[in-house]
């Protein structure tokens, strides 16, 4: 264990992919506001926020799919260095 009470097991490398959906969430939004307001392009509010966030969410699941995999295959790499040592 380290001096701050952590294990390696702890520690998270790189950012979750909720903060990077949820940023690229406001982008977007940020950007269609700007694109409506700056040009004759009408948007339907509602399909833009619909659309959004099942794009947010759709990403979410991917993410945490994807996550959860490489978590199970450097749990199993582990393993198996653990065995052959």
């Amino acid at each position: 264990m380290s001096p701050e009470g952590r294990t390696d097991e702890n520690v998270r490398n790189g950012v979750r992919v909720g903060t990077l959906v949820w940023g690229a969430v406001l982008i977007v939004i940020g950007v269609l506001l700007a694109v409506a307001k700056f040009t004759t392009i009408q948007l339907d509010a509602r399909v833009v926020v619909i659309g959004v966030l099942l794009l947010a969410g759709l990403a979410l699941l991917v993410g945490g799919v994807s996550s959860a995999a490489i978590r199970a295959k450097k749990r199993r790499d582990e393993a198996t260095d653990t065995l052959e040592q």
